[in-house]
């Protein structure tokens, strides 16, 4: 078969693959002919090199397999910036741009900020961060345990080629940082699925890093230990936030456990789709 243009491209992928999204397919379709995603949408019959087809079912076998779009083209698109990714960090989510959205929100008119992004995995809640808000911030410092995460991040941070001051950082969670350093805004998408989980998707368990899935004590390891060390992170006589992503079954349980704690205020908000997914901890 000869593909020829990319509207015929898009059409192959439907058929293939009916629950994949528009965007989805021009992703693979930039991905195979090395055009821009953007050309592709305006000009759906733009022309593909003759050899598309061939280059395409060697893809479509892993894509069979249930290895996410994602881990293919090696990019993933994240509050409107291009990030490169691999198996080794999770796959950048639309649900997360709300901790960017809510952080956006925490620094308006706001100078000299110091940020921590928790857990970094590819760097994208951070990075978008600075991005969005450079006039804001004075200092990031990403941090991850694995060190293939940083990597990426690293990668991130120099192809967006941002100005502030910024620290990598090879850490267990907040280890590298109780007693030591606070910070004004914290943002962490901490790994919270409880083992044995049975809503997670195959794909996402077989493909996406574990350590940045699960976690123990049913999932509120993570959220246990910043809640416990909050006045050695931040200064709670200051304007603070604390940004988590959350489990959307969890509010009940992280309410119980945040409420214990009289020297701050906290609020639960809701995604797209009406589920519980962010808290937000800040002083009174």
């Amino acid at each position: 078969m000869i593909i020829k243009s990319a509207i015929q491209a898009y059409e192959l992928i439907k058929n293939d693959f009916t629950i994949f999204s528009k965007s989805d397919a021009y992703e693979l379709i930039e991905h195979i002919s090395k055009k821009k995603y953007d050309l592709l949408v305006l000009n759906p019959n733009e022309d593909l090199q003759v050899n598309f087809f061939r280059k395409y079912l060697k893809i479509k076998v892993k894509l069979k397999k249930g290895v996410p779009i994602a881990y293919i083209t090696k990019n993933k698109m994240f509050c409107g910036l291009n990030f490169k990714i691999n198996n080794k960090v999770l796959i950048p989510r639309n649900e997360s741009e709300l901790i960017v959205q809510y952080a956006c929100n925490f620094l308006k008119n706001k100078k000299n900020i110091k940020v921590l992004d928790l857990c970094c995995g590819s760097g994208c809640i951070g990075i978008s961060t600075v991005y969005l808000n450079w006039k804001s911030i004075n200092k990031i410092t990403f941090t991850d345990i694995s060190k293939a995460a940083l990597k990426i991040t690293k990668q991130n941070h120099k192809l967006l080629n941002l100005k502030n001051n910024v620290k990598f950082i090879k850490g267990d969670f907040l280890d590298p940082f109780i007693n030591k350093e606070k910070f004004d805004l914290i943002l962490c998408n901490p790994p919270y699925i409880k083992y044995g989980d049975l809503n997670i998707s195959d794909s996402v368990f077989k493909y996406e890093p574990h350590k940045s899935l699960f976690a123990k004590e049913e999932g509120l390891y993570f959220y246990k230990k910043m809640f416990a060390n909050i006045e050695k992170l931040v200064d709670i006589s200051k304007p603070f936030n604390i940004i988590f992503e959350i489990g959307w079954d969890q509010k009940e349980k992280l309410e119980k456990l945040i409420s214990l704690n009289p020297n701050i205020k906290y609020e639960f908000k809701q995604d797209f789709s009406k589920l519980w997914r962010n808290l937000i901890i800040s002083n009174k």
